[in-house]
């Protein structure tokens, strides 16, 4: 998982997706994981190091604590600090989200959507603007967007978000109207 190799597995019900694979019932679908990369755990670490690290030999030591907490990427997708890009869609459109929550015991996530809400199921059908995610779940929340606008989205967990948990979804106004 922290090399890369993680992803979602979305299940439809029949007749639900177009014959190209797309739902029928929604204009956007974007799947995102939050996770905690811990690089330290990755298949590539000693590689990666001796490729990008410093050219002496030795010179990094892979058990100091520093080195290891400077591993540990806050990230959605891969990315941190709003360098996921194409999450953009239009006002009036319907949207679904599969969010994804892995990794360990610090791996407990409280997703803030600004400027929009979405409806999840539980039972009952809920509205909100915050979603939880804990690790080895997932939810999938839809939401008709209607706040144009370049809009934050974050875990709200105060370490996750000032460690760089965060990305910005664009909502362009409605097509075919200025």
């Amino acid at each position: 998982m922290y090399s890369g190799l993680v992803g979602p597995l979305v299940i439809c019900r029949k007749s639900t997706l177009e014959p190209h694979g797309v739902r029928s019932d929604v204009d956007q679908e974007f799947a995102l994981l939050f996770l905690i990369f811990d690089e330290n755990q990755s298949w590539y670490l000693e590689e990666n190091v001796a490729t990008y690290g410093p050219q002496e030999p030795g010179l990094v030591n892979l058990q100091d604590e520093t080195f290891l907490e400077s591993n540990k990427m806050h990230a959605i997708n891969g990315k941190v600090y709003a360098n996921l890009k194409g999450l953009t869609m239009h006002q009036g459109e319907r949207v679904a989200w599969y969010m994804l929550g892995m990794g360990q015991d610090t791996d407990i996530h409280t997703v803030h959507f600004h400027a929009e809400s979405f409806l999840y199921q539980n039972g009952q059908s809920y509205r909100a603007d915050v979603v939880d995610l804990f690790p080895g779940t997932f939810e999938v929340v839809e939401m008709v967007t209607s706040n144009p606008g370049t809009w934050l989205m974050h875990c709200h967990v105060t370490d996750h978000v000032h460690a760089g948990m965060e990305t910005l979804f664009t909502v362009l106004p409605q097509k075919g109207k200025p």
